[in-house]
């Protein structure tokens, strides 16, 4: 058996939902089944981040940059150095707005309020569970009230982990596709395994990214699209200007 940990480059390109996936090996199909280990996947760690308050109002903001789009974030933690502090926290998705345009609106998917009575040197934590697929980028809105701003704020992300497990096909190369949109559910037998694969022994595979990701071929003729569209339209100029002679040529 074989366990392919999806790195964060595939949910990008696959449904949130995972169900395009395919594993293929000389043209055929790999059965596989997918397997949520029970502990997270750190995304990314940010220390001493420190809020910009927001002109005009008593909110200040952190804005968070993940490495991919699309990851299925579960939770963020939060930590501050010891001192008393209640204040209110929202967690902030930017909507998407029309294509090609930046988004301007923002939607809150996760709100708490983040009370600490330290007993240093322990740190304020605060762990905030958040919907998947995350955007690019986040923002964290702190409501301080008549407060400064947070002096310094550590941020982690951590996401779910999915892994494939199947049977190797002994030779050639294993591709991983996704990406169609419409595709259903793979429905495989070896799903009747789903408990008990991951307790038998395995090898560790890992996904190529070295290259870029590459699309379905395109047809045969479409590199003659762009050639013969410019040809008939010099055949089409060409016609236009021998018309325009012809008629300068004729008598008054």
């Amino acid at each position: 058996m074989v366990r392919l940990a999806l790195p964060d480059v595939v949910y990008a390109q696959a449904r949130p939902d995972l169900g395009d996936l395919r594993l293929a090996a000389a043209n055929r199909q790999i059965p596989y089944v997918r397997w949520t280990p029970p502990d997270p996947m750190p995304v990314i760690e940010r220390a001493d981040l420190r809020p910009e308050a927001e002109k005009g109002r008593r909110y200040s903001r952190i804005e968070v940059y993940l490495p991919g789009i699309g990851l299925p974030v579960t939770q963020v933690q939060l930590t501050a150095p010891p001192s008393p502090l209640r204040r209110p926290i929202g967690v902030r998705y930017p909507d998407p707005g029309p294509p090609g345009l930046a988004a301007r609106e923002e939607r809150l998917v996760a709100h708490d309020t983040w009370e600490c009575l330290p007993e240093p040197p322990l740190p304020c934590r605060l762990a905030l569970p958040l919907p998947g697929p995350a955007p690019r980028h986040l923002t964290l809105r702190f409501a301080d009230g008549d407060n400064s701003p947070l002096g310094a704020v550590n941020v982690a992300l951590w996401r779910r982990r999915d892994v494939l497990l199947f049977a190797w096909p002994g030779e050639g190369r294993v591709r991983l596709l996704a990406g169609a949109p419409e595709l259903r559910a793979p429905a495989y037998d070896l799903a009747a395994l789903a408990e008990v694969l991951p307790t038998r022994p395995w090898h560790a595979a890992e996904l190529d990214t070295s290259g870029e990701l590459r699309p379905g071929a395109p047809p045969w003729w479409s590199r003659w699209v762009v050639p013969a569209t410019l040809a008939l339209a010099a055949l089409f100029l060409l016609a236009l200007l021998r018309r325009i002679l012809a008629e300068h040529e004729q008598p008054g």
